[in-house]
Formats: C-alpha cells, sequence, structure tokens
C-alpha cells in the first residue's frame, strides 16, 4: 500500500509496528520527496480489512496502542474508526499516522472541521480546534468513546 501525505511519523509507526503483535502494518518506505510539494511517500504492508463489531481485545489493543505511544512521549490525534483496520482473524492495526506526533508539537490541521464533525457524531475532546495541539488526553478521550461505542453496539 502506497500513502502520500504532508505530515507523518516514522516514530509513531515504528513504535505500534514493533510490537507483538504488531498494532500498525510493516513500513517498507517512508520519505519525503521534492516533487509535489514537499510530500511524505510512505509505503506499508496491505493488510485484509473486515468490518465488525469490537471485541473485548480489540478495545485491549487500542488501549495497548496509545499507551505505546504515550509512553514515548507521542499523541495519535485521530482515533477513530476510520483509522482502525480489523483484521480478519482478529485484531486490529491503526493506520493514517499523519497527525501522529511529539506531545507539545504535534498539532491538528488548520482544515480540520470540528463543529461539522461533532455533528456527524465525531465526539472530539472540547479542546480540540484548528491547528491546535495535540494533546495525551485528546487520545484518552477518543479511545473512551471508541470503547464505549463498542460495548453498546
Amino acid at each position: 500500500m502506497v500513502k502520500f501525505a504532508h505530515e507523518y511519523s516514522f516514530e509513531g509507526r515504528n513504535a505500534l509496528s514493533h510490537t507483538g503483535p504488531p498494532l500498525a502494518p510493516k513500513l517498507w518506505h517512508c520519505a519525503r520527496v521534492e516533487s509535489g510539494g514537499m510530500l511524505y511517500v510512505v509505503a506499508m504492508d496491505f493488510v485484509a480489512h473486515r468490518p465488525r463489531r469490537l471485541s473485548r481485545a480489540d478495545c485491549a489493543s487500542f488501549d495497548k496502542a496509545v499507551q505505546v505511544l504515550h509512553n514515548r512521549n507521542l499523541v495519535f490525534g485521530g482515533l477513530r474508526k476510520s483509522n482502525v483496520l480489523l483484521r480478519p482473524n482478529g485484531g486490529l492495526m491503526l493506520i493514517d499516522f499523519d497527525w501522529c506526533g511529539t506531545v507539545g508539537e504535534a498539532r491538528y490541521p488548520y482544515d480540520i472541521q470540528v463543529i461539522q464533525l461533532i455533528n456527524n457524531n465525531m465526539p472530539w475532546h472540547w479542546g480540540v480546534q484548528p491547528g491546535g495541539l495535540i494533546t495525551k488526553e485528546h487520545d484518552e478521550f477518543l479511545l473512551e468513546g471508541l470503547i464505549q461505542e463498542s460495548e453498546h453496539s
């Protein structure tokens, strides 16, 4: 799978792809290229995905992924269903490390549409704002929302 992104956290992806079991697809290449507006070119393993209800083990994997990142002083910022691959044989992997970065440095994009996302049942933390810092508290808030949603599905 190949992706192009303006920002990308090799460190966050690497931390989760080396856990046991891996919580992110294996990364083959991640480098900034000058053509196309200085985009990152990211090549990773393709992972089969099957939509299904989150299990308790999936929720525990979510929690583990967030803890791995937070223990390395990293935040994810985008813990939402679209950034999760549910593997057919069980387990999950996080994808889309565009917003992931160091605590105190990583910021939400300026074009994030918080009001629109709240109205579409995306429960952002009250402190999320365009260009604002991504915090561990925001990650934990989104994680709790995903876990609660899975318990009520």
